[in-house]
This record gives structure tokens, sequence and C-alpha cells, in this order.
């Protein structure tokens, strides 16, 4: 059926005249973009198809100046939809897209490194791949998203931030020095300590509720190689890799070592496949000690079984790592250098263990082939080293923090020809029978239902949105609803989601993996990709050096952090049936979870990875009524309620 001609409103209509208007008389670069051209494709575009809206225009401000009179032009105009673009990593629709006014701030892409004070100004529509970069050639490093997967800075910074650093230094929020926001109204304010403090403290994780920020001012620490690596293991030795993460959440006790691992069932050209994969950074230089060193239940995992080793930053390929490793004799394998892309260099690693010579000569061979590959050079094994077989490796921490991009990324590199667990499919019949034999998804207690409340919310800003005037019903601009091809990075439908979990223990993990299998078995017959669930241990001190007073609660004593859910598939009609399967993985694990003691009846759930239909109040907790006061100095008609995000209502 062809889409409904929907006459656009008159304050959509003025709205966009008048910013195009502004950016033809613009002195800077900013730029107003139709429907259908390449720069509104790139400015609408977001990482998965399902949070990529069709706006009816695109506009990208060239300076602070121009985003301040576009803001008040929203201002002016109270039933305009817009929103606010920066990498475009956001998984929820509407979270930064729009079938409005799509603002990108991918002008806004300054960062300056202030040797005096170690502190680094980054604009708004960086990418941390930018950032990471810029403050290695200073040996410092920042409290920062992942790489390698378009995460952008404004985003990820305004949700918290969750990072490889955390453990040690805490969230992205507790090392933000300053904001320079342009405020609803049009005004551009400095938020510190001394300036608007309480719009200062809003902004350390209350998100998109206050206005436009445009620049962030960080701490900087410094940065060593960090050491490590990525192994992925089938998923029919699920058993050992839990009793290998229990072991590691029970005895390592130091801030610097990060692990992730993640359950991951997947659909490749009907094969089903389960794997886990398992990164390991240890963010400091290696131990010199074999006793001291990092992750050796994670070493003796890949030793005693099939294994093999992950490499997101191009190194090396992915490498097979044989069975009975101390049958082979063992070699030593130095990697000289990595150049990175912009053209630094990091030394790599040295004095490395592999399990073969052939194993070697692969990675030799395979290397050759790769322009980012390392020199290499070989040479014999200390024999007083025989039978020490050593997965990991020094490395940049830009490496390290690609390797947590990939853990996500659907397109994993090949992992070899053995049999990897798959799974028994489920035709689409015995999907439907499941289902009406009672499978229940929800418990009574679903933290991830939308309320009365926010559907009648939804409910009057669309009939405000498409209000026309009575004599003008006909002649009106048409809404663009068209989609446009290439408007994602991966052409798939899909959602995080996530619990808020201050441990992981054998009987959790147990219900976590009972529930990525039991949710992957549908995978073939409801057109899936994937089913991750991840596991993301953090230290019992991660937020003892956190400053208070942020508007996203965490505390002292309290180590709560995201467990994931991560969900992929194909068409749009599926969109109910695997948001239904989401959320009852959730509720079924957050009870468990419960009955351990492992996550509280009223937690503060993480922005950045949390469902559309979980409520700012769940969000927030006790902070959402001081917030709501803030809201009403700085923002009082709600115009940042007309953009995407969990929306902090404005104090009665």
């Amino acid at each position: 059926m062809a889409p409904i001609a929907m006459p656009m409103s008159l304050d959509l209509e003025a709205a966009i005249k008048d910013i195009r208007l502004i950016c033809k008389q613009s002195k800077h670069v900013s730029q107003f973009y139709e429907y259908g051209s390449q720069g509104y494709k790139d400015s609408i575009r977001h990482f998965l198809a399902s949070s990529s809206d069709v706006a009816q225009i695109a506009v990208t401000p060239g300076c602070i100046e121009d985003l301040s009179k576009i803001i008040k032009v929203l201002y002016d105009r109270p039933t305009v939809q817009f929103a606010i673009r920066g990498g475009g990593h956001a998984m929820s629709p509407r979270a930064s897209s729009t079938s409005g006014i799509q603002i990108s701030m991918s002008h806004f892409t300054d960062i300056v490194f202030d040797p005096e004070t170690n502190c680094v100004e980054v604009g708004a529509g960086c990418l941390w791949d930018e950032v990471y970069a810029e403050v290695a050639q200073y040996k410092r490093n920042v409290i920062g998203g992942a790489s390698s997967q378009g995460v952008g800075v404004g985003g990820w910074m305004l949700g918290a931030g969750y990072s490889l650093k955390s453990n040690k230094y805490g969230l992205g929020i507790d090392n933000v020095v300053e904001y320079e926001i342009v405020v609803p109204d049009g005004r551009v304010l400095i938020a510190n300590k001394e300036k608007e403090e309480k719009l200062f403290q809003a902004l350390r994780g209350g998100g998109n509720n206050f206005g436009v920020v445009t620049k962030f001012k960080l701490k900087t620490y410094p940065q060593s190689l960090a050491y490590g690596g990525t192994i992925v293991v089938p998923g029919t030795r699920v058993e050992e890799v839990k009793e290998a993460i229990v072991g590691f959440v029970e005895n390592e006790k130091r801030q610097e070592a990060a692990l992730v691992a993640a359950l991951r069932h997947r659909l490749d050209n009907g094969q089903q496949t389960y794997t886990i994969n398992i990164m390991c950074v240890f963010d400091a230089p290696q131990p010199p000690q074999p006793s001291e060193q990092p992750f050796q239940e994670f070493v003796k995992l890949a030793k005693d079984g099939e294994a093999w080793i992950a490499d997101p930053a191009g190194w090396l390929g992915a490498q097979h790592v044989a069975n009975s490793v101390q049958k082979m004799e063992t070699i030593t394998y130095e990697l000289v250098s990595v150049p990175d892309s912009d053209n630094s260099v990091w030394t790599a690693s040295k004095g490395t263990k592999f399990a073969s010579k052939t194993f070697a000569s692969n990675m030799v061979s395979e290397s050759s082939s790769n322009s980012k590959a390392p020199d290499t050079k070989a040479k014999e094994g200390d024999p007083d080293d025989e039978g020490v077989f050593d997965i990991f490796s020094k490395m940049s921490y830009k490496v390290a923090d690609a390797m947590l991009a990939s853990a996500y990324q659907y397109n994993f590199a090949p992992i070899g020809n053995a049999s990897i667990g798959a799974l028994e499919s489920f035709s689409a019949a015995s999907v439907d029978e499941a289902e009406s034999e009672g499978e229940e998804d929800d418990d009574e207690e679903d933290d991830f239902a939308d309320s009365d409340e926010d559907k009648a919310e939804l409910a009057r800003r669309f009939e405000e949105q498409t209000k026309l005037s009575k004599e003008e019903n006909i002649s009106r601009p048409v809404m663009i609803t068209k989609k446009v091809d290439n408007m994602s990075e991966l052409p798939y439908r899909g959602r995080f989601g996530c619990l808020m979990i201050s441990k992981y223990t054998k009987p959790l993990l147990d219900k976590m993996a009972e529930e990525a299998e039991r949710s992957a078995r549908y995978l073939k017959a409801r057109r899936g990709r994937m089913v991750l669930l991840d596991v993301w241990p953090f230290h019992e001190k991660i937020f003892d050096n956190s400053p208070p007073g942020a508007a996203w609660p965490h505390e002292p004593g309290k180590p709560f952090g995201p467990m994931l859910a991560y969900f992929l598939w194909d068409d749009e009609k599926d969109d109910e049936f695997w948001l239904r399967k989401l959320k009852g993985t959730l509720n079924r694990i957050r009870v468990t979870a419960l009955s351990l003691g492992l996550t509280t009846s009223k937690p503060a759930y993480y922005n950045n990875l949390s469902l559309e239909s979980v409520p700012a109040r769940k969000i927030y907790r006790e902070n959402t009524d001081w917030l709501s006061e803030v809201k009403k100095e700085y923002d009082p008609r709600d115009v940042m309620g007309r953009c995407g995000g969990h929306k902090i209502p404005v104090a009665k």
C-alpha cells in the first residue's frame, strides 16, 4: 500500500524555511541538506536500519552561533520534532533520529589538548577513534567509549559512560571538567563547578534533556602500552568459560584488569553457531613475573582446548590455536611495530609465545597481505621457557579499545572450519506451537514496558506535529515518508537492553547462558541474526573516587554495571517478536539476579544501553525530582522533550 500523503504542519514548514535561510546567510560552513542528497543521507545515517529515521531535512551547523539560531527557531516553533546526532550509534529509534528536523553535529570536531592542565577539549561531534588518536601523541588517554564502530562522544558521555578504564577512574561523567552548551532559548553557557553548577551536575549523565552540548573538557591520564588479547571459544565449552569468569571475579583484585565476555549465537547463511568472545585487557605494562600476569584462567582455557585468537585490530587475521599444545614446539615471535592510521608507531609485542611453527608461519602469510600488519622476526625459543603458553601480548590502548568494539560486531572475523556447536533450528510451526503452549516472556514486574502516561504523551505530541490550519489542508507541502537506500551502516534491525549487576556468580552465568540459548532457538524461524548476552564484571571500587552530585546515580560501595543484551534481526515485521523476546530475557535474568542479591529492586538503569520503553524515572530514580527542577529552570517550555531519548519531565 502506498504511503499516505500527509500535509506538513505550519510550524514545521516555517522552521524549515528559517533554517534554510540561516544556512544561506552563514559566513561559516553551516549546511542545509534536502531529502535525498548525499549530505542528507550522511546526516541521518545510523548504525542500524531500525534506528535510522526519515527526516524532512538535515542541517549541519558550522559554528555555535548558527546552532544557537537554529535552536531558537525550534524554541519558537513548539510542535516541531527534531533530533541531535553525534556518532549515530544509538540503537533505539528516535534516540538521535527523527521524522522532523535532523541536526548533525559533524562539524563540531575540534580536539585541543592543553599540556599545562592535561585536559583536552573535545567537540561533541567527534568519534572516540579521533580522540584516542589525538591524545595518544602526548602519551595520554581519556575515559571514553568503544572505537572502530563509530561511537560518538556526545551521546556516550551524556549517558554516563562505562569504559575499559572505569575500574580505576570511574565513569566518563566522573572525568568531565566543563561543558559548553546551547540551552533551548539559544543562550550559550559554560557549565562547571564554579559556573552554572546545577546545570553542570545535571549534564553528568542527564542525557540530552537540557540543551545541545557542543564541547566537553575532559581529564586525561598517562597511557602506557597495555597487555592482553581476545580469544574465541566454541559454545560447547561454555561451562569452562563460566568457571574461568568466576575465577577472575573472585581472584583478580587489580583495578587495571578488565574482562568482557560475549555469549553470542549467530545465524549466517542458514548456519547457526554459538561462540564466546573473551576480551582481556590489563591497562598497564605486562607484569614481568608469570605468577603476576593476569587472565591465567583464560590462558589455561585456550591451552587446554580448542580456541581461536581474535584479531580486531587487523594484526594477524583470525588464527586457530591447536589442541595438544604441550606436544608442539614453542617458538618466540617478535612483533616489532604496528603503524596506526595516523602514521604513528606503537611497539606491539615482544617475546609472544605461540603454539607451533605451523601457527607462526600461518601468521606470517596472513600478515603479509595486510597493510597494517607488523614487521616480524622469528627466533628460537628459550629452552627454559618450555611449556609456557602466552596467548596475550603488549598493545596500544587504541587496539585494546578496538577489541571491545569487535566483541559486539556482527561481522566478526572467520574462525576456522572446526565445529562450534551449531544449535538445532526450529521451524516456524514449532515456534508458533511453543508460544501457543503458554511460553511467557514477561514477568509480572516488567521494568521494560511502556507506561500509559508515556503512550498518551507520545499520542499528544503526534497530534500536535500533524495539526494543520483549516484553510490550508490541501496545498501544504507533504511530509516525506519514503525510505532512503543505505540509511544504516548495518542493514539489520536490533536493540540494546540491559540489567544492572553488581557481581557475576556461577548461578547468574548459568541463567544467562540458558536464556541466550532459549532466545537463539528462534533465529532461523523468525529471521534473526544474532542473540548476544554480555558479561562485563566491574571492580568493587569502581565508584570509590567518583565525584558526588551527578544526575545519574552511582556511589561508592555499589559497583553496579550493565549486563548487555544485544539482539539483531532482518525484517521490520519481526520487531514486535524480537523486542518481546529481548524484554522477556532481561526480566527472567533479573528475577534470578534479585534472588541472588546481585541487583536491586530499583536500580538506576544505564541510559546508553536501555530500551526506549524504560522511563526516565527508572534511569534517574531518586534524582528525578531535582533534575525536573533544573529542567524547569533551563528548559521551561520542554523544547528538548521534542527530541528523542529518555525524557526528564519539567517540574510543575
